[in-house]
């Protein structure tokens, strides 16, 4: 654990060579996603160590925001070209948020402001009937895997709510049914219609869920989609095939799918 300044902290799961990390607070960085507050600075965080695994890292707060906007707080991380949740725990007490990350840098510390609940016997709308704030967004469209060589790559349709904030993507182990388990914690929460995930593991299937959030923090059905990482065969070469002779790819054909291979002393 090393506190490189500013009242954070960072916890590496192993390091392979020590080095120098250090922390800067800094007004620039991509735009916090709609709906959203940023609370104090954007952290940019480097490391000169190696390290193998996960880290732990942890910012504080401004101890001074209401328990209802603590309730909505998150720590984000500038990974894929989106904001990625990393939330992993809060400290209510010592005014803490911690996240995990298997890289550094740009971090935010944002919230999502909390919609004054109307007086008693005042209707928040004079039309009668549920307000747009009562509505939860569609459910998203078209969910689809866009590749899943090397990372799980997920699109879908934007929705069309005009109060839409973004969507949330979760994730799970294992083949999951329709409806999002209630415990699950988002991978990950996005400002735009697609995900990749980096974290996936080979071997390993995967359910994911998207779900559309509006301003007012109304939650959509999921969208579900089960996929795993795909196993990708080895190039195959051999030295008496030439590169882009005629017959190359029928030869690679061949041998990638096991009807012929090749002689032990790399000749075909």
């Amino acid at each position: 654990t090393v506190s490189p300044g500013l009242g954070a902290t960072l916890t590496f799961n192993t390091v392979t060579t020590k080095g120098i990390t250090s922390i800067n607070a800094t007004s620039t960085a991509p735009p916090i996603p709609s709906g959203f507050q940023l609370v104090g600075s954007f952290y940019e965080v480097t490391t000169t160590a190696q390290f193998t695994g996960d880290i732990l890292v942890t910012f504080p707060y401004d101890p001074s925001i209401s328990a209802a906007e603590e309730a909505n707080l998150e720590l984000r991380h500038w990974q894929a070209d989106a904001w990625a949740d990393v939330t992993y725990s809060k400290d209510i007490v010592a005014k803490t948020i911690t996240g995990r990350v298997s890289s550094l840098s740009p971090f935010a510390v944002i919230k999502q402001p909390v919609v004054p609940t109307p007086p008693s016997g005042v209707s928040p709308s004079s039309g009668g009937g549920s307000s747009p704030q009562d509505q939860a967004p569609a459910t998203p469209q078209g969910l689809k895997l866009v590749s899943n060589l090397g990372l799980i790559q997920l699109a879908w349709d934007a929705n069309k709510e005009a109060d839409l904030a973004g969507y949330k993507v979760y994730r799970i182990m294992g083949s999951g049914g329709p409806d999002k388990p209630s415990k699950v914690a988002p991978l990950a929460n996005v400002s735009v219609t697609q995900y990749n995930d980096t974290t996936a593991n080979k071997g390993i299937v995967y359910t994911y869920y998207v779900t559309a959030v509006d301003k007012a923090g109304n939650e959509s059905a999921p969208a579900s989609l089960e996929t795993a990482l795909a196993e990708v065969a080895a190039e195959v070469t051999f030295y008496d095939v030439p590169p882009n002779a005629w017959y190359e790819e029928n030869v690679s054909k061949l041998v990638t799918g096991k009807v012929l291979g090749g002689y032990p002393d790399g000749t075909f």
